[in-house]
């Protein structure tokens, strides 16, 4: 009981840390300090996903699969993230082990968040009712993370993903995107 309560809070830990960062630097939340908080939240981010990791190996292939994805997706677009992304690579470098150990189920968490994420969602996400609420809800990304876990026979990953979901939505929800008057265009 505590290894899933410490899984849940581990993943509310990431996803709130994540989220955080990708609103202080893409979203611009907060105006002063931006870089240096930014770049905090990067540093904080990464520590509690090899933190993770090092309290479950099993999240290894979710977290590198999550990190891939980002890169094909092109999700990488701010100084930050990038940042974070040198300090988790450098992890994943260092536990190069786990790599062995669980490239196949990364292979196979990136080839169904690939067929779900990209190929279904083009042909259904855009259709009224259940399917528009399934990509835009996140529940999408966690069947997935679900699948991966039975894959793993592993309850922590869906724990894990569980609270990592439930702290990027409500995150998001608390720190909504401000709209930066300064940054628009000039009308003429």
């Amino acid at each position: 009981m505590f290894e899933l309560l410490a899984a849940a809070a581990m993943g509310l830990i990431s996803g709130t840390f994540l989220t955080l960062m990708d609103r202080i630097d893409e979203h611009r939340i907060v105006q002063r300090h931006r870089a240096f908080l930014a770049y905090l939240a990067a540093t904080a981010t990464a520590a509690s996903m090899a933190w993770s990791i090092e309290q479950f190996p099993v999240l290894y292939p979710f977290l590198l699969g999550l990190c891939v994805e980002w890169i094909i997706k092109d999700k990488i677009d701010f100084p930050s993230h990038v940042f974070f992304l040198f300090l988790l690579t450098l992890y994943f470098g260092w536990r190069i082990d786990l790599l062995w150990q669980y490239a196949p189920y990364i292979v196979l968490f990136l080839a169904v968040r690939y067929v779900s994420g990209t190929m279904l969602r083009r042909k259904l996400g855009g259709k009224p009712g259940f399917f528009r609420w399934y990509y835009a809800s996140y529940w999408e990304k966690f069947v997935c993370d679900i699948m991966l876990a039975i894959a793993l026979s592993s309850l922590p990953i869906i724990v894990y993903a569980a609270g990592f979901t439930v702290a990027c939505l409500y995150t998001k929800r608390l720190l909504p995107e401000k709209s930066n008057k300064l940054d628009a265009p000039c009308p003429t």
